[in-house]
């Protein structure tokens, strides 16, 4: 059985009624937990709570509370949204013919990430991994009394709970999602007889993106080949992907963005069987793989707004006694979805506002100007435009190469531009009506926000453009 049958099973009228019973009973028990202070964990007596547990307990009562109401109207109306989902005229999923050798090269491609990036996973933290790792992941040594002035203070162990790891976001470090998976493959700290050694493990830490970075190999090539490019295009496809500095650094990073990698080219595919099938169970899947991108990274919003723009063209230019059909499933889906990830999804974002507000994350024009230029030249030749420190050979920047190889900057920026043209004219012939939104969109709207608020961009910000280029 296919992992597509086995998901459409799944979404049957029966099997869905189940599930989302299930589901809206642990929600509402969760909604009646989360009003108790004993739900965020243990405090000291006389303390105040963490401000994360003040911002979180109202929205986490209410978005619990409220999912239990949507998940049981979708318990209810399963059968019917399942029939009303696609009408008589839906296509079925589309089956690609696959040489043998197309096979054998996509494993030689799916062989470069480890032997490439494994040896960098036991390398050690940098400055957001650690962040992570004391605050969202496992825990942190803090002296036992912050007076204790001997030369070596007794350490006191401090666990991060598991509710700090889905809601404490007191800085835009958190990666929820990711956090969560982390933890899993981690576990607790490492028990040694070793008084010395760490008491965290790196490559249990970032496991989760290196096996998602290398799942992203066959998804992008199986992406290509659905909106009907022949072998060598979707073969280079992964290939450029897993050559580029982007790639090779956060498949071993221990943060989101190498989740990214994976989550996106399942959304657009999910996103084509959808507009081609109109079927519930894609639906389904498109709106749950939105929701767990919105809970790896908020940034997404940009992206995720893009990936849209196809179902409203789609919407807009059906037939008045389609339109309610295609209508009610879009957003019967995306309730369901909001209903299952709001709980982890809005105490973070209020935090968020919160941190926002306080002055942060703000960056005068010319060195936001700066970081866009580097984000933009990142993406494109894997370097940034500027030199982070211009005395240390480890910290390229193409502004050296304009003068020292003006041949070769040229070159490196017009490759990836043409290699990018050619591949928007295919997509225009293959993909959908709207199809190029999701290409084209975000990067505008994600300067164009920063630069109406005077926001800092970061010059991995694009990174989910990475597939798109």
């Amino acid at each position: 059985m296919s992992l597509v049958s086995l998901w459409s099973r799944i979404n049957g009228p029966a099997c869905t009624r189940l599930i989302l019973a299930v589901l809206a009973i642990a929600w509402a028990t969760l909604s009646v937990a989360a009003g108790r202070d004993d739900f965020y964990g243990k405090k000291k007596a006389g303390s105040a709570a963490e401000p994360w547990v003040e911002l979180s307990r109202k929205p986490l009562v209410a978005s619990f509370g409220l999912g239990a109401v949507l998940l049981a109207a979708g318990a209810l109306a399963a059968p019917r949204l399942a029939g009303a989902a696609a009408p008589a005229s839906a296509a079925p999923s589309r089956r690609i013919g696959v040489p043998r050798w197309e096979w054998a090269m996509l494993a030689g491609i799916m062989i470069v990430p480890p032997l490439v990036n494994a040896p960098r996973l036991a390398q050690s933290l940098w400055l957001d991994e650690e962040f992570s790792l004391r605050h969202f992941m496992v825990g942190e040594f803090t002296p036992r009394d912050t007076a204790d002035k001997a030369p070596i203070p007794t350490l006191r162990w401090n666990p991060v709970s598991l509710q700090e790891c889905l809601w404490d976001y007191r800085s835009p470090n958190n990666h929820g999602f990711y956090s969560l998976l982390a933890r899993l493959c981690h576990g607790g700290p490492r028990k040694q007889e070793d008084r010395g050694a760490a008491y965290f493990t790196p490559w249990r830490l970032r496991l989760p993106a290196f096996a998602a970075a290398i799942l992203a190999v066959p998804a992008v090539w199986y992406l290509m080949r659905r909106l009907g490019f022949s072998s060598l295009p979707a073969l280079a496809a992964p290939l450029f992907m897993v050559l580029h500095p982007w790639y090779v650094r956060y498949s071993t990073e221990a943060r989101s963005y190498g989740l990214l990698l994976l989550l996106w080219p399942l959304a657009v595919l999910c996103l084509l069987e959808v507009l081609a099938t109109r079927r519930w169970h894609w639906w389904l899947a498109l709106a749950l793989a939105e929701a767990l991108l919105a809970w790896s990274w908020f940034n997404n919003i940009y992206w995720l707004a893009a990936l849209n723009v196809p179902l409203a063209v789609a919407a807009w230019q059906a037939r008045p006694s389609e339109r309610i059909r295609f209508l009610i499933p879009w957003i019967a889906s995306a309730l369901l979805a909001a209903a299952l990830f709001l709980p982890f999804v809005l105490p973070g974002l209020l935090q968020v506002v919160a941190w926002v507000n306080e002055g942060r994350g703000e960056a005068a024009p010319e060195y936001r100007n700066r970081m866009m230029a580097d984000a933009l030249t990142v993406l494109l030749t894997g370097e940034p435009w500027h030199s982070a420190d211009p005395d240390n050979p480890l910290c390229p920047g193409r502004f050296a190469d304009a003068a020292a190889r003006p041949a070769w900057l040229m070159l490196s920026f017009a490759l990836p531009i043409i290699l990018f043209a050619a591949g928007l004219l295919g997509w225009k012939q293959r993909g959908p009506r709207g199809f190029l939104a999701v290409l084209l969109l975000p990067l505008p709207l994600l300067f164009a926000h920063a630069s109406l608020r005077g926001s800092l961009i970061m010059h991995w910000y694009p990174m989910p453009s990475l597939e798109a280029f």
